[in-house]
């Protein structure tokens, strides 16, 4: 959680006065500060007013917003207000971050901190550590550090901080003016377009898509200058917009546009399934004035669209993080097929053949859990008296973040699918890829048990399947539908409602039968 988001994101979309503003914002001055930071390449600049931000009026605003419960925002809040203290008391009264084209997607936004006279620079950059590191930011990952960079500390990865130390500035103008349209808000943001990605977008899409309308795409490249967004607090939460337009006819095509937009995206599947993107524009009230279209919301409104939103969300981000658990389980196992020619068996046994420690315990030294691999006494049951101790270490991957409780007692419901005809046949011989005759991508390794089939970690205990109802012990969690793991490493989520047949077919390894991942 000690990532550049902790600093930035939240405070962007909710940040809220720590005490009465005594500190009105200049709009001139926070321009003229991150100007050394900006060219022609520069597509956002974000500002936050650190001295204004209470990070647990903020955290209980996202609960009230989101519905969030307490809990889910109790570590991001923790990590939040700490770089926040850090950075006020070292001397810092204002984050920036920007997104550059000279960027992207190689390297993340950078923030800019100016370092005003008296500063404690030591202390922000020795920030790093607790917010540097962006390990899933694309390959390869990117060190986030912070480096001095004329008056101000620079936190970004090693190929922007070179890019802004042997930049020459460019002029920006429309920050200032976007700036200043958003007035004394605690956060505000302003977008804009790069020349030339205009004349880009002039030659290769002419023409609007007809869902949107079409006609010219100058509408947007021409018509459109900036885009301003601010955030208010007292006495309720309020998110404002400005889009300023070339002209007053400009103005009202932009508004129409917008209107065309949220209703093609909101007939998108994928978003029908997390936001009603049409009822989202009618409660930021889009209207025209003037030669800018204007939107307003206010936190009554913002709560009735972001809740249910949210908590779509929330579900999906579980979905996927089992998703992405049960993968690297997969890829594991193919390491320590690599490296003994075989996947592993349910556990390895004892002289008598009791299996002692479960194949998960011996998958840990291709998980990077090598130190925790050397504490295990192999030539002991899974709950001696040493191993049992072992326990509580339970590594994140075998967690299925469904049901946080039973990870809390080292519960699994990632289990082997064990049958003499399985991938895992429940004797002391590992099976080979080459035994696998129905093919790896059509033939099951690990399922998602439901919550009574659950079992210890450690344990060298599974799901024994049932040839007459393979249905029996798996969680159709998944908005209906089972998450499987495939031995070609691939996960899929198969509908609950599939035959017992083709199921069936899909866990043996060499049953012959032509069948398909529904």
């Amino acid at each position: 959680m000690h990532r550049l988001a902790v600093l930035v994101v939240p405070l962007l979309l909710i940040a809220v006065p720590a005490r009465a503003a005594d500190r009105k914002f200049d709009a001139d001055a926070a321009a003229k500060a991150i100007a050394p930071f900006l060219d022609d390449r520069t597509v956002a600049v974000a500002h936050v007013d650190l001295t204004r931000v209470d990070v647990d009026v903020i955290a209980d605003k996202i609960v009230a917003l989101t519905k969030f419960k307490p809990d889910d925002v109790a570590e991001p809040k923790k990590a939040a207000a700490g770089i926040v203290q850090t950075l006020t008391k070292a001397g810092a009264r204002d984050a920036f971050l920007v997104v550059s084209l000279a960027d992207l997607p190689n390297e993340p936004p950078f923030v800019v901190l100016p370092l005003e006279k008296g500063a404690d620079v030591k202390a922000i950059l020795e920030l790093t550590p607790k917010v540097g590191d962006v390990k899933s930011y694309g390959p390869p990952p990117v060190k986030y550090e912070f480096e001095r960079i004329g008056d101000a500390a620079v936190l970004g990865g090693e190929a922007t901080r070179q890019r802004l130390k042997a930049l020459k500035p460019q002029p920006r103008p429309e920050v200032a003016e976007a700036f200043a349209a958003c007035g004394d808000g605690v956060a505000r943001a302003a977008l804009f377009a790069p020349t030339d990605a205009r004349k880009v977008l002039e030659e290769t899409l002419p023409e609007l898509p007809p869902e949107l309308g079409g006609g010219s795409i100058k509408v947007l490249t021409r018509g459109l200058r900036w885009v301003a967004l601010t955030v208010d607090a007292p006495p309720k939460l309020t998110l404002r917009g400005i889009v300023q337009a070339s002209d007053n006819d400009a103005a009202k095509a932009l508004h129409e546009l917008l209107a065309k937009a949220a209703k093609f995206v909101g007939e998108q599947k994928d978003v029908q399934e997390i936001v009603d993107a049409e009822k989202l524009l009618e409660a930021l009230r889009p209207k025209v004035d003037g030669d800018r279209v204007t939107l307003t919301a206010d936190e009554a409104k913002l709560t009735e669209v972001l809740a249910p939103a949210a908590a779509k969300l929330r579900a999906l981000a579980v979905k996927n993080a089992a998703a992405d658990n049960v993968r690297r389980l997969g890829v594991a196992l193919h390491h320590y097929h690599d490296a003994n020619g075989r996947f592993p068996t349910v556990g390895n046994f004892d002289k008598q053949g009791r299996p002692l420690l479960s194949w998960r315990v011996h998958l840990l030294p291709h998980l990077g859990e090598q130190k925790l691999y050397k504490e295990f006494h192999l030539d002991e049951p899974w709950d001696s008296e040493h191993n049992k101790k072992l326990v509580a270490k339970m590594p994140k991957v075998f967690a299925n973040p469904a049901v946080p409780k039973l990870a809390a007692d080292g519960k699994t419901t990632f289990l082997a699918s064990v049958h003499p005809d399985a991938v895992f046949t429940g004797d002391k011989q590992g099976v080979r890829i080459v035994d696998i005759t129905d093919g790896t991508s059509n033939t099951v390794l690990l399922v998602d048990a439901d919550e009574s089939a659950a079992v210890v970690w450690t344990k060298p205990d599974d799901l024994k399947l049932d040839p007459k109802d393979p249905h029996k012990g798996l969680a159709p969690r998944w908005d209906g539908a089972y998450l499987l793991l495939f031995a070609d490493a691939s996960e899929h989520f198969v509908a609950k409602t599939i035959d017992a047949k083709t199921l069936w077919a899909l866990f043996t390894r060499s049953g012959g039968e032509a069948v398909r991942v529904p």
